[in-house]
């Protein structure tokens, strides 16, 4: 989908070079954008995004809330289950 690392492993080397190009650029879009709104609404996908800015940049750290925003999604949809806020998982 797009919300990972890509690297460059070369010998004894390894570089992140930031996000992976493969991806639905929509999808991420949507995505990201929803975790933006969903820290405002759920109090734990906050803490959780705070947590994150106290290590790296605001920017990066949304993109974490977004891969924890699309596992929430995946598991609501495997189970088919509603979706429920205010979880603190993983």
């Amino acid at each position: 989908m797009g919300l990972i690392p890509d690297t460059d492993d070369s010998g004894d080397t390894k570089r992140t070079k930031g996000l992976t190009h493969r991806r639905n650029t929509y999808l991420r879009e949507a995505l990201i954008e929803s975790s933006w709104v969903l820290i405002k609404k759920d109090s734990a996908m906050l803490m959780k995004y705070k947590d994150y800015c106290k290590r790296m940049h605001k920017n990066k750290a949304i993109i974490k809330i977004a891969r924890h925003l699309q596992a929430r999604i995946n598991y609501a949809m495997r189970k088919q289950t509603v979706y429920v806020s205010g979880l603190l998982n993983g």
